[in-house]
């Protein structure tokens, strides 16, 4: 997959959301004990997770990555995350808990799950970062005044166009602008969603072009058997 092919391996190498990268570089460098954890808010496909895979490199933190919204509920979430608290001689050290898509867990279903969340964030030994595509339910709302917020933005067309245009050139393609700016049109503002459109059109032509190929070889097989036509 180009997303992954692709994706940034340092802060310099991604567009868009600057001023929150740099919010969020901060708060990693500077994190102690009895810091609030991060809650990044904002669309899929603009970067979170990868600046939070990227910052984590560059300050040696172990990732252990979850995602809230197959959770849950609070047992689940307490079976995933406990032994990373209890246990630390077996585990790396210097590890950095990231809890995606916290937003997923809705309060009719959750039974806890929020509050225990609330409860290890409280003066963790271990740096946490949460992150929601979405703003507005009660789950987030809830977290909202006790972690240190970090709003992300859809990425600007502009931006999006230079990033594809890096990776057309890395793969000898050429499309015209009309072609890019449906591409850009069709991704409102989502880099990820971007990066697998272009994949998808350069698959599809690549299959078209197989196919003309194909027609091509059986008409010439069709006048090797036939020679008089």
């Amino acid at each position: 997959m180009w997303t992954e092919k692709y994706r940034p391996s340092r802060l310099s190498l991604m567009v868009g959301n600057e001023n929150a990268r740099l919010s969020l570089y901060h708060w990693l460098k500077n994190w102690k004990q009895g810091i609030k954890p991060a809650l990044l808010l904002g669309p899929p496909g603009i970067g979170k997770t990868t600046v939070i895979h990227i910052l984590a490199k560059e300050f040696n933190y172990t990732v252990w990555e979850f995602n809230a919204s197959d959770i849950r509920n609070k047992q689940g979430l307490e079976t995933k995350l406990s032994p990373l608290f209890t246990h630390s001689s077996l585990y790396d050290e210097n590890k950095l808990i990231f809890l995606d898509e916290v937003d997923g867990i809705f309060p009719r279903y959750e039974h806890g799950a929020i509050d225990y969340i609330d409860k290890i964030t409280k003066n963790s030994k271990i740096p946490i970062i949460l992150a929601a595509n979405f703003s507005d339910n009660q789950s987030i709302l809830k977290l909202f005044r006790k972690c240190t917020t970090i709003q992300f933005f859809r990425v600007p067309n502009n931006l999006i166009k230079l990033y594809l245009q890096h990776i057309m050139s890395k793969e000898n393609l050429e499309y015209s602008d009309v072609v890019i700016n449906e591409v850009l049109e069709n991704s409102n503002g989502d880099l990820r969603a971007a990066i697998n459109n272009l994949q998808s059109l350069c698959d599809n032509t690549t299959d078209q072009n197989l196919s003309n190929r194909d027609i091509i070889f059986n008409l010439e097989d069709s006048l090797d058997l036939y020679p008089d036509l």
